[in-house]
């Protein structure tokens, strides 16, 4: 898989093993050839403070928008009202404010910090049941930060200790544990009414496109507190 340009990334070994990584997600998800999008990684860098993983940088340019077993798909940059490409996505950014708020309310336990705190949790990834992906970042190369994947009312922690591309190639072959999500009622074709129950990657096809509609109504909750009290 072709990148747009040269990533400004630290260690040769690290960007082989992203590439590599990503490489074979494409393959499990049936993605051919690049997405056709390029970003000005330093520049957004510059204005978030810190390096963004090598993986990441490679899945935003490489992977169309869409959901790996229809339970994880990517934020990916975009324009703020400023006019700038930033990271994290405005709806990322709004959903972490929104978790500062509700951290404040006292009404669910925040085992982690928050971006841009020392150590905080970044977002990079929106959970359909819903909730979010984010790095655990911190000093080390961000290469090594692990992935931490929690619910939207923050009821169900998971902390999984790999790259962002090997979480989703876990998610994508169906070797990730998602129990701790729970997906509501469905109907299926026949009419036949499914109950809530813990979400099985198994029975989602590996990577599905969105629509526009889709990311359009892709959006983070207002209210933490208000979502944590209506149970």
């Amino acid at each position: 898989m072709q990148r747009g340009h040269d990533l400004q990334v630290a260690g040769g070994d690290r960007l082989s093993a992203a590439d590599d990584c990503v490489r074979q997600l494409a393959g499990l998800a049936g993605v051919r050839g690049p997405a056709g999008r390029v970003f000005d990684w330093p520049a957004i860098e510059s204005d978030l403070g810190v390096r963004l993983p090598a993986d990441y940088k490679l899945l935003a340019e490489s992977f169309p928008d869409g959901y790996f077993r229809r339970f994880v798909s990517l934020w990916l940059p975009d324009r703020w009202p400023d006019g700038r490409i930033r990271f994290p996505a405005r709806n990322a950014a709004d959903d972490l404010e929104a978790m500062r708020e509700y951290r404040a309310t006292g009404e669910a336990v925040f085992p982690y910090p928050l971006f841009p705190e020392p150590g905080g949790l970044l977002p990079w990834g929106y959970i359909s049941a819903p909730g979010r992906a984010m790095w655990l970042t911190g000093p080390a190369d961000p290469q090594e930060w692990p992935v931490v994947v929690a619910t939207e009312e923050c009821d169900y922690w998971d902390l999984f200790d790999g790259t962002a591309c090997e979480f989703l190639t876990a998610v994508a072959t169906a070797r990730y544990d998602a129990s701790g999500f729970i997906e509501g009622a469905t109907i299926d074709e026949q009419g036949v009414r499914h109950p809530m129950r813990p979400i099985d990657l198994s029975a989602q096809p590996v990577f599905g496109v969105l629509s526009r509609v889709c990311l359009r109504r892709r959006r983070p909750v207002s209210s933490l507190s208000a979502a944590g009290g209506g149970g």
